[in-house]
């Protein structure tokens, strides 16, 4: 005859039925394992569901109920509520895993319905219930590894022990009180560790997009979906950047400024033979030690001519993309061609302009070409991606999303702007068809980040997911790669060290945040991102060489003064241009032909218009954006989050001028004189005030000069490898150097 406790006996049967038909359970978990997907499918939570509720001693209490639920009316009562609360704890649990929230919180929420059925004291009940608990946290949570091991160790030791007949000794029972004890302890040290998983981290980097491009910013740039997360976000409205693609990726990637890695100067030549050097980590390397799954979709631009500079050698898990610094957006061919600098130099060392072009798309290293992508827009491929990686996602799993988009870069050295005929006609009151395609690229472009949104939401991540939103530098109205993009009122433009080349449209989003739904005037650098993350989820950057980079994180989340009060804004010794920026005092040097004005788009008012036409079009512009942020994707989320995303608040991201002196273009003389400039009353840069601070001229200056000693030599110095003609490759470009 079985002696001990009730409960000791109830365990070691359902221990024993457990037992029994274990390899049937392991048979029916295996069927539901989706392989094809990459993950555990919802029906693995059922399983584990099904079998923790299947093996519980509390079941067979419940099964037991009808002995003594006939005593009295009472328990007749209390017998049926409990059926009752039972019943609607195993539906919700049901429908958590159908609908993909299934996780550790919503399985304890499911388990603590038992409660009220054990007849069992308190303290034993209390050591059923965290035994099952730690079961669930060692199924479920991304543990660290010898904390998973030591909860699987006592759990064989607790079953092996319940096993046997209760303590009987004194030394029995003192031994088992310590081990619960224990195990008691060792839960609450995992739920105080793990109650909350690592957050989930989105990157959007959108390319050559300026400050007017955004809807918040224009009177014609339609982007609801952005305009919605910035309103219930934070505007990072003093967020600078580097003033080109390059820079500006490795500076975000890595937190290190690009003049200690040697990418301060123009930009990667698909033949060049040089890339982000290897001995500096990225943001994948810093997540997987937290157990992140690392993706990128969309561009590089850090270099391919050996495997090993890459993203999957980098430690992405995938990318899906190109390698170059732009393509066509349906042909997914990339051009490079020679082209002189400011300075006269030309970077084909056979002294030629030839055009080479060839295939730029992947999968990871695998070309895709042909039939497999050709006609297939490149923003609806990125966006299509990314909704397949959150479907496939293993949310037990924290999830980092770079989405480097190819929009609103131009599609070639042409100057070609690319959109779908059905977002362009959108645009028609635009007059300026090619401001009309740029407006129909942003539209596309916005659409993707409404539909991501919408897929973190529907896998139940959103809520544990921090967005950023980034542009990588200024736009270009003209030029080289002239997109039609304007930064307006700002002056300058991508590749200048004016405002509107490094002062960028960005914001983050988070529920994670404490405070939210403000504009941010604090000043924020591009190598402050990763930092600021790292710190969101509890990681670090200490240790790594020459990290520029601080953490905003609490100046953000707690409305606090920014950590940073000086930007080296670049030192390139190429284009022989520095700048650098003081709490509000700006000093900038080295002139560069072509894009040192002030930019205004010209939009749907022809020359002929009169002011009344002009102003309605105006309104209908208005009403058209007002009725596109409520019916965006990311606006019916943040409703079903009971978020409200405050529109208003973003006109206090509007920069005010004020009028501009007829001397603003003459004022500052480049080429042969430091100019200095008050950015926070003078944001446009209308008035050089060098000559009222001649001190402050020096000390400024002086700084850039200590910096200077620093630096690294450029590494677009190199010239051009004709080995990497993709003439030589099946007119596709390839890591040439591994060939």
């Amino acid at each position: 005859m079985t002696t001990g406790p009730l409960w000791h006996r109830y365990v070691k049967q359902s221990v024993q039925s457990c037992h029994q038909n274990f390899w049937t359970n392991l048979l029916y978990i295996n069927n539901l394992y989706d392989a094809d997907n990459m993950c555990l499918s919802h029906t693995w939570y059922l399983a584990v569901d099904m079998q923790l509720f299947l093996i519980s001693p509390i079941f067979t209490i419940l099964l037991s109920c009808k002995q003594y639920s006939y005593d009295n009316p009472a328990s007749v009562i209390y017998g049926t509520l409990l059926r009752t609360l039972l019943a609607l704890a195993m539906a919700y649990m049901l429908y958590t895993c159908a609908t993909g929230q299934s996780g550790p919180v919503n399985r304890i929420l499911s388990w603590s319905a038992f409660v009220p059925l054990s007849k069992l004291s308190y303290q034993t009940y209390l050591y059923h219930f965290v035994i099952i608990q730690l079961f669930v946290y060692t199924v479920e949570q991304p543990i660290i590894s010898f904390i998973q091991w030591s909860v699987l160790a006592i759990l064989v030791s607790y079953v092996a022990y319940i096993m046997f007949e209760a303590p009987v000794s004194k030394i029995e029972k003192i031994l088992f009180q310590l081990f619960s004890s224990l195990t008691i302890i060792l839960y609450l040290l995992i739920i105080s560790c793990q109650s909350k998983q690592l957050p989930n981290i989105v990157l959007i980097l959108t390319d050559d997009y300026g400050w007017a491009d955004v809807g918040y910013h224009s009177d014609h740039m339609r982007t609801p979906n952005i305009d919605t997360l910035a309103a219930d976000g934070i505007v990072l409205n003093r967020y600078y950047t580097l003033p080109l693609c390059t820079p500006s990726r490795a500076a975000l990637l890595t937190g290190i400024h690009p003049i200690h890695t040697g990418l301060q100067s123009l930009v990667i030549d698909g033949r060049q033979p040089i890339g982000l050097p290897l001995n500096v980590q990225l943001w994948p390397q810093y997540l997987k030690p937290y157990n992140y799954s690392t993706h990128i979709v969309g561009k590089w631009h850090l270099g391919f001519y050996k495997h090993d500079y890459t993203p999957t050698y980098r430690g992405f898990d995938t990318h899906l993309g190109y390698w170059n610094g732009g393509e066509d957006y349906f042909t997914h061919q990339a051009c490079e061609t020679s082209w002189t600098t400011g300075t006269g130099m030309l970077l084909d060392n056979n002294n030629n302009n030839d055009t080479v072009c060839g295939l730029d798309f992947r999968h990871n290293m695998d070309v895709i070409g042909g039939d497999d992508i050709s006609g297939n827009y490149s923003t609806t491929v990125y966006a299509n991606r990314c909704l397949d990686i959150i479907d496939k996602h293993d949310t037990r799993q924290p999830l980092f999303l770079y989405m480097a988009h190819q929009a609103v870069h131009s599609a070639d050295v042409s100057n070609v702007l690319e959109a779908p005929d059905k977002y362009v006609d959108m645009f028609a009151n635009i007059r300026n068809k090619r401001r009309s395609t740029l407006a129909a690229m942003a539209y596309a472009m916005d659409e993707s980040v409404g539909t991501l949104v919408d897929r973190l939401y529907s896998r139940g991540m959103l809520d544990n997911t921090v967005l950023v939103f980034l542009s990588d530098n200024g736009g270009q109205p003209n030029g080289v790669f002239s997109n039609e993009a304007y930064n307006t009122p700002l002056r300058g433009v991508k590749a200048h060290l004016w405002e509107g080349g490094i002062r960028v449209p960005a914001f983050i989003w988070s529920p994670l945040l404490n405070t939210s739904g403000y504009v941010s005037d604090e000043l924020i650098h591009v190598t402050d991102i990763l930092p600021t993350v790292l710190e969101a989820i509890g990681a670090n950057i200490e240790g790594q060489n020459n990290i520029y980079g601080v953490s905003q994180w609490k100046t953000l989340t707690n409305r606090e003064t920014s950590r940073r009060h000086e930007i080296i804004h670049n030192i390139d010794p190429i284009l022989n241009q520095s700048a650098i920026v003081r709490n509000n005092w700006k000093l900038i040097q080295g002139f560069i032909p072509n894009g040192n004005d002030w930019y205004i788009p010209s939009t749907s008012a022809a020359a002929d218009d009169d002011n009344q036409q002009q102003q309605q079009q105006q309104y209908a512009n208005w009403d058209l954006k007002i009725t596109d942020r409520l019916n965006s994707s990311a606006y019916k989320v943040l409703q079903q989050m009971h978020r409200q995303p405050n529109y208003d608040m973003l006109n206090a991201s509007t920069i005010r001028c004020g009028p501009k002196p007829a001397n603003a273009s003459t004022n500052c003389q480049l080429d042969r004189e430091l100019c200095l400039f008050n950015i926070r009353d003078d944001p446009c840069e209308y008035h050089n005030r060098a000559q009222d601070y001649p001190e402050l001229v020096e000390q400024l200056w002086n700084r850039l000069l200590k910096i200077n000693e620093t630096t690294v030599p450029p590494l677009a110095l190199s010239p051009i490898d004709d080995k990497s003609n993709p003439k030589y490759h099946n007119n596709t470009w390839i890591c040439w150097m591994d060939s």
